[in-house]
Order: C-alpha cells, then structure tokens, then sequence
C-alpha cells in the first residue's frame, strides 16, 4: 500500500470526523501537493474549518493562503487585511508562528495592510516572550 495514500486517507477520516488538528493537516496536504494534487481552494477550505473549530493553527495557515493570494494578480486588499485578522486571532490564541508571521507582514506591509513597525515589534516581542528565539533576533533587529 501506498503509504501517502493511506496517510490522505486517515488524515481525511479524522478531518470527516470533526478532528480539527487533521483538518488543518489535510489543508496542508493540499496546499503542498503532498499525497494529493495541490489545490488551494481546498487547502483554504480544510483550514478554515480547522479554524473556526478553534484549531488556531489553521487560522495562521490559513492567513497564509490569503498572503499568497494577495502577492498574485488576482489578489485584492482584502485577502491582506484577511490574512492580518487571521493571524491577530491565531497570535492572540498563542500560535507563536503566527506573532511571528504578524510581525513580518505588519513590518513591511502588504497589499491592503500598511507598514507598521511599532506594531510589528510587539508582535515579534510577544512571540519572543513565548520562546521564540527567532522574533527575539528579529525584535532586537527592528529596535534598533
């Protein structure tokens, strides 16, 4: 047996079956091509209904489809500011990576998000208060 099939396979039964962590793992399945085509209407899809099941992960990966969305021609302002309150939620709810990921957009802007930097130290400030090593070096960086 294949075992990224069987991987799919078990990751979609955990998600059919209202296990938000595999939601989130088959919109990452989808997103990267793996053990399936990749398809990001679909990814979105699974993330978000990890996300609004509180699996706070795929809000932030699903802030980052909106990202990719927003850098491509079809993008609008709109996928930006969707991508900034997904994340704000995730970082909110703890998921240090989304602080980080926050801090980034925010630190240089983004269609439809305008550059904040004040804004972007506190979120690189937080996640380095939750162990983060990386937003230390990146808030000791944008402090200067």
């Amino acid at each position: 047996m294949d075992w990224t099939l069987s991987t799919r396979r078990l990751v979609r039964k955990a998600c059919d079956g209202e296990y938000l962590p595999g939601c989130n793992s088959l919109g990452w399945m989808h997103m990267h091509g793996q053990a399936t085509p990749q398809d990001m209407s679909l990814a979105a899809r699974h993330y978000r209904q990890a996300c609004d099941g509180k699996e706070y992960t795929g809000c932030s990966n699903l802030a980052v489809v909106h990202l990719m969305r927003s850098m491509s021609d079809v993008g609008t302002e709109a996928d930006g500011r969707e991508a900034v309150k997904l994340l704000q939620l995730a970082c909110a709810e703890k998921v240090a990576g989304a602080c980080i990921s926050l801090g980034k957009v925010l630190e240089s802007g983004a269609k439809g998000v305008p550059a904040d930097k004040g804004a972007a130290l506190g979120h690189f400030r937080t996640a380095c208060a939750r162990g983060e090593k990386l937003a230390c070096g990146f808030a000791t960086t944008l402090g200067k």
